[in-house]
């Protein structure tokens, strides 16, 4: 799993990687991890403070590799309107909405 290289948000915080309930590991501003994950189906997510990622199922064989990445959704570019509505989603709306965890193409050798 990769964290996306915050501008400003986030920046000095790590987002916690939650597999089946359990933390696996802590990313820092761009940082990666790998935990060893075994065959079988299982849920992902990434959460700071109170809010989280939206859940990821896995179904894993021993050879399966998952690429993911996880950022937040606040978007600086559009100011003060951008952070307003990154607030009122994640307080007002669902609680899953402030970080976004997706899969992505492995990175190239």
């Amino acid at each position: 799993m990769h964290r996306s290289r915050s501008s400003w948000s986030d920046r000095l915080r790590s987002y916690d990687v939650v597999l089946d309930g359990r933390e696996v590991a802590r990313l820092k501003n761009g940082a990666s991890a790998s935990p060893e994950v075994a065959a079988g189906q299982h849920e992902i997510e990434a959460k700071i403070d109170w809010v989280s990622s939206n859940r990821v199922s896995l179904d894993l064989s021993d050879e399966d590799a998952v690429h993911l990445a996880v950022g937040n959704d606040v978007d600086w570019g559009k100011g003060v309107w951008g952070t307003w509505r990154a607030i009122w989603r994640t307080l007002a709306t669902k609680q899953d909405s402030y970080l976004k965890l997706e899969p992505i193409d492995p990175p190239r050798s």
